[in-house]
């Protein structure tokens, strides 16, 4: 029994530190944060902390997006002062640490508890298999530092107990998840209504027991407490922070959706969720095939692993809990990408919806792994083979040869090389893509517009920053909208290149 409890713990461990190794390389490798998003943040930190009199809610000083949702803010801020490390450190390594510990931990308990030791352990190495999740968790951003509190929401959620106390750490646990992000919550919101639903339809088709009605009640209860607390915060703070602001033709579009959606899984019943990930895969493969230069070799790597994981759905082997858990994951998200298709402002969100829609995969190697056999065979081989292209995928990014993240990596040269030229161009501002914008767009005006303008008429109103990545894959304004750059050499005939470091051009 020791024996055993001893292996257990070490391939626990062992999952944990591979997972957590594999989002560290990026950072580790190039020497400076990963990810465009990370910047502002990083910023914020380091103002309150320089400046702690400073109010969160003060635009002014704050920019009034990121202090809507200003939990990792107060983290970074708060780290610094403790420790007397630097906020970078944070958001680069400690962040990523915690974050993912966090949310490795809380799935194991919650695998283990509902289907046993086999399936939690093959919960954390299916967390590392799918290179997606491996690369938007490699910072430290608001979204993934909300992904611990969404676990642990659910975590008690799904959890036996007193009442009082239950509902007491479920109110806290809310606060700081609708303090973290204003996407997280509403997903959780979604999956948790979404499962309600699905006993609905199950009980309506025949197959509910009666044990489980305290459970719904107590489901339903929670998730309109939970519902309350983000109406209030978006009402009363958060919702001064959006970027999109949503008129009642898009809720009536996205009502319309999802009555579509949800009615037709009424009326299918179980039978759908057969398809239902498919679907949601197929959705986003089309929302893919229609960005610019996204459809190559490496686009395999990360669509491979959530294809293998799911391939055995075909032959409709589901157990009742867990075809109800796929799809309360799969109906939100397959309404959301629905509503995305016909929303193009929202397409550069794409990638986060995709990432929760990943989780059906995951799903699925736990259940394979708990029905035992051939099965769990195939979960071990699927998951490795997942583990391996993770592995690959976060090499190709660090050394600069991933043509679809590309610009999430920044070495050092380019960060010199663009703080110089902002230092002599902040009177003016600049023209530069995404990844430029982040970087600098605090403290200089970047207009990513212009760029384009540049490449296709050859003129230039203001100074142009590029970066050599441009040159080799495409200027960037969303990650589904990256344009290649053809005419270069034809634009040096029109304009002056003003600075060179080999990585870093300025143009005039």
């Amino acid at each position: 029994m020791k024996s055993f409890s001893k292996s257990i713990t070490i391939f626990m461990v062992l999952a944990i530190v591979i997972g957590i190794s594999l989002r560290l390389i990026p950072t580790t490798v190039s020497g400076k944060p990963f990810s465009t998003d990370i910047w502002p943040l990083i910023t914020l930190s380091q103002t309150l902390y320089s400046n702690p009199w400073h109010r969160i809610w003060d635009d002014s000083v704050f920019k009034g997006h990121h202090n809507k949702w200003p939990a990792v803010i107060f983290e970074g801020a708060i780290y610094t002062s403790v420790t007397g490390l630097d906020v970078e450190f944070f958001f680069r390594y400690v962040g990523v640490l915690i974050t993912q510990l966090i949310v490795m931990l809380s799935f194991f308990s919650f695998v283990k508890r509902r289907l046993g030791v086999a399936p939690a352990l093959m919960s954390l190495y299916a967390l590392t298999s799918l290179p997606s999740l491996i690369v938007f968790t490699s910072a430290t951003l608001k979204e993934v530092y909300s992904y611990p509190f969404a676990a642990l929401l659910l975590l008690i959620l799904f959890s036996r107990g007193y009442k009082l106390r239950k509902y007491f750490l479920l109110t806290l646990t809310a606060i700081a998840l609708v303090a973290s992000h204003p996407l997280t919550p509403l997903i959780v919101i979604a999956f948790i209504a979404s499962y309600i639903f699905a006993i609905f339809v199950d009980y309506v088709k025949g197959g509910f027991r009666a044990l489980e009605l305290s459970g719904v009640r107590s489901l339903s209860a929670s998730l309109i407490l939970v519902t309350a607390i983000y109406i209030l915060y978006m009402a009363l703070y958060g919702s001064r922070g959006l970027i999109y602001r949503f008129s009642l033709g898009d809720y009536a579009k996205l009502g319309i959706i999802a009555i579509s959606i949800y009615g037709w899984y009424f009326l299918v019943g179980k039978d759908a969720i057969y398809f239902l990930p498919f679907m949601a895969l197929g959705v986003t493969g089309l929302f893919i095939s229609m960005s610019h230069r996204l459809i190559n070799s490496t686009l395999a790597m990360y669509i491979a692993p959530a294809v293998i994981m799911l391939a055995p759905a075909i032959r409709r082997m589901w157990c009742r809990d867990i075809y109800i858990i796929l799809s309360s994951i799969s109906l939100p998200i397959l309404v959301s990408m629905l509503y995305i298709a016909t929303t193009p402002v929202l397409m550069s969100i794409l990638h986060r919806v995709l990432n929760c829609a990943l989780v059906t995969a995951v799903a699925a190697v736990v259940y394979f792994a708990w029905r035992g056999g051939m099965l769990r065979i195939y979960a071990v081989v699927a998951t490795l083979i997942g583990v391996a292209l993770s592995i690959a995928t976060a090499i190709n990014i660090a050394v600069g040869m991933d043509p679809l993240v590309y610009y999430w990596r920044y070495s050092e040269g380019e960060v010199q090389g663009i703080l110089t030229i902002a230092r002599y161009m902040d009177y003016k501002g600049i023209c530069g893509d995404s990844k430029i914008f982040y970087f600098v767009g605090h403290s200089i005006e970047v207009d990513i517009v212009c760029g384009l303008e540049l490449f296709q008429s050859s003129r230039i109103e203001r100074p142009m920053v590029l970066y050599i990545d441009n040159l080799r894959y495409g200027y960037v304004l969303s990650p589904i909208d990256i344009y290649p750059i053809y005419n270069f050499s034809k634009v040096l005939e029109k304009v002056s290149l003003v600075y060179n470091s080999d990585v870093v051009y300025a143009l005039n």
